[in-house]
């Protein structure tokens, strides 16, 4: 990744911490091996320090397009570094999951895969109707494991399977109908939201948040599922044959099981 820094953290006199995903040259903001190390990081950086709130947000049109298939497939790209990224995408879940924050997800563009992980695990998400969510791992051979651990507090696993089935990008009115969307506002209000939400964080005594926090998640054992999501999706990627297909898919060709209707692929 080339340009602005993968992601930047500003936090506030007021503990509240800013954490923005920068886009590339070109716009996207996808998680390749450099963002997510940046990624993880930058939280665990934020973690250390002990904010009272932790806004997470997009510098671009979109909100994150998950995993960066051309890094994946890249002749010069790595195994061992291909499947850190996934270790350290897992620990930026768990810790955002499990940070004593209050964490506040602003989405204002599409989010895929690995993207919508990263709003599930938010205390608070809000989303403009520019915003749209989409699971499209089954289509590219994998699963969203990672993604419907931290998204089934969230989304009933019947709709969990049902946008998988799809892949198609789910509008902002009926992720907030389902549940991943806490809020639903015009994009120029966007930040006058992000102000009132914060305003009753910060009324908020930080150890009481802390506690609830910990009990809410009381007995979920995400850590040791996100653990065995992660060797799925390491798994996955270990297969030749799935590689050279997502390399296809990058180049503009159908993968082998693409099924037809009617003769059209």
């Amino acid at each position: 990744m080339s340009g602005a820094e993968p992601c930047t953290v500003a936090i506030d006199p007021r503990g509240v911490a800013r954490l923005t995903l920068n886009a590339d040259a070109a716009g996207r903001v996808s998680l390749g091996p450099e963002r997510v190390r940046a990624l993880a990081a930058a939280v665990e950086e934020l973690a250390q320090e002990g904010p009272r709130a932790l806004v997470l947000a997009s510098s671009s049109a979109e909100f994150c397009r998950g995993l960066d298939l051309a890094a994946v497939t890249a002749d010069t790209a790595r195994t061992a570094e291909i499947e850190d990224a996934c270790r350290r995408f897992t620990a930026v879940l768990l810790r955002l999951r499990t940070i004593p924050a209050a964490v506040v997800a602003l989405v204002d563009g599409p989010t895929i895969g690995g993207g919508v992980g990263l709003v599930a695990v938010a205390d608070i998400v809000v989303a403009t109707p520019r915003a749209t969510f989409r699971l499209p791992e089954l289509s590219l051979g994998l699963t969203p494991a990672l993604v419907t651990e931290v998204a089934r507090r969230r989304l009933r696993p019947a709709t969990l399977l049902d946008w998988s089935l799809r892949g198609d990008p789910i509008d902002a009115a009926t992720a907030h109908t389902a549940g991943l969307v806490d809020r639903l506002v015009q994009g120029d209000a966007l930040s006058r939201v992000d102000t009132s939400v914060l305003k009753y964080i910060l009324r908020c005594e930080p150890q009481a948040l802390a506690a609830l926090k910990a009990e809410l998640s009381l007995g979920d054992r995400l850590d040791r599922r996100l653990t065995l999501a992660a060797d799925r999706l390491v798994a996955s990627l270990r297969d030749p044959a799935l590689c050279r297909a997502l390399a296809g898919l990058v180049a503009g060709e159908a993968p082998p099981w693409f099924g037809s209707l009617g003769g059209v692929r």
